[in-house]
This record gives structure tokens, C-alpha cells and sequence, in this order.
């Protein structure tokens, strides 16, 4: 018995783009990308020193792709189309967790619960001075504070910073 059949051969295209900072445009180098279909076909690869990432040879199929770098949100795009023969562009525009203020010109938008607890402004006690200049957050920046206080200081919006990254710190 003879059995004759022909096998279809996989299709391939290449995935390529580019991974930047969306504030500053600047390349997020060591960005890492995944790649997986709906069929189980999975890839992956790490942007270059430019923020360019390539993969060749990819089945061509629909995918969903994600990047991730520390200190941002991962990025995803779903249904991106492969074709066979050609290369599919997706571009990532991150945007990071980041928040930074040194109090010096204004007090970060933090929301004290108790304006006779933490306080910004200039110090008018202990060393008069703050770790980055005149200017900063304290409790009573004029004088002592109260056995066993219980204050707040808050964010007007929740920052969600995913650990190892993650980091408060206070210089006192």
C-alpha cells in the first residue's frame, strides 16, 4: 500500500520595532518582547542599545505582543497579523511609574491629613535645613511634634510600582 500526501510547509514572516521612553523618546535598552499565538507559537527577544528589537522566521499567524522593561507597565498589542514574506512593525511608547520630587519649589501634590502634623515649607527648626535644600516635607517644621502622632501624608493618585523596584525614601 502506497499513501501519498502532501504536507503544507508553515509560512514566515519577521516582527521588528522599536521600545523608547514616551516622555523623553530616549531608547529602552534590554526591553524585553514576547510573542504567542493563538495556535501555541511563542517567541521572544531583547531590544539592542537603540531600542530596536527583530524576529525572523516567525510562522505567519496572529499574535499578541508584549514588551516589558523595569519601572514601566508592560505594553501589549493584540491581533497583530504576520504575513508570510513580509515584516510587521510594532512599536512600543512606554510610559513609567516614576515619581520623583525633591520639595525644594513645590510639595509634590502629597496631601498632609493633619496641617499641624506634616508639613512643607522652609524648616525653622532642628537644622533649618532639608536634605536637597531650605524647602520639604516634615512633621512641624517649626518646632516638636507629639508623643505617639499618627499622621498621613498621600498621594492625590495611586502610583503602582511593581516590586524589586518599588522604593519610598525619606532622608532625615
Amino acid at each position: 500500500v502506497t499513501y501519498n500526501f502532501v504536507m503544507d510547509a508553515n509560512l514566515f514572516g519577521s516582527l521588528d520595532g522599536t521600545v523608547t521612553d514616551a516622555d523623553t523618546g530616549s531608547p529602552l535598552v534590554g526591553a524585553d518582547i514576547d510573542v504567542v499565538s493563538g495556535a501555541g507559537y511563542t517567541y521572544s527577544a531583547t531590544t539592542n542599545n537603540t531600542g530596536y528589537y527583530e524576529i525572523a522566521n516567525i510562522v505567519a499567524e496572529t499574535y499578541t505582543v508584549s514588551c516589558a522593561f523595569p519601572d514601566y507597565p508592560t505594553g501589549v498589542v493584540e491581533n497583530v497579523v504576520v504575513q508570510d514574506g513580509q515584516t510587521t512593525t510594532v512599536d512600543f511608547s512606554l510610559e513609567g511609574y516614576a515619581f520623583w520630587n525633591d520639595f525644594e519649589s513645590n510639595n509634590g501634590q502629597l496631601l498632609s491629613n493633619n496641617t499641624s502634623g506634616w508639613q512643607w515649607g522652609a524648616f525653622t527648626s532642628g537644622p533649618n535645613t532639608g536634605y536637597s535644600g531650605t524647602n520639604g516635607w516634615g512633621t512641624v517644621i517649626g518646632g516638636d511634634y507629639t508623643a505617639s502622632a499618627n499622621w498621613t501624608l498621600d498621594t492625590p493618585v495611586a502610583y503602582q510600582v511593581e516590586a524589586p523596584n518599588a522604593a519610598l525614601t525619606f532622608w532625615h
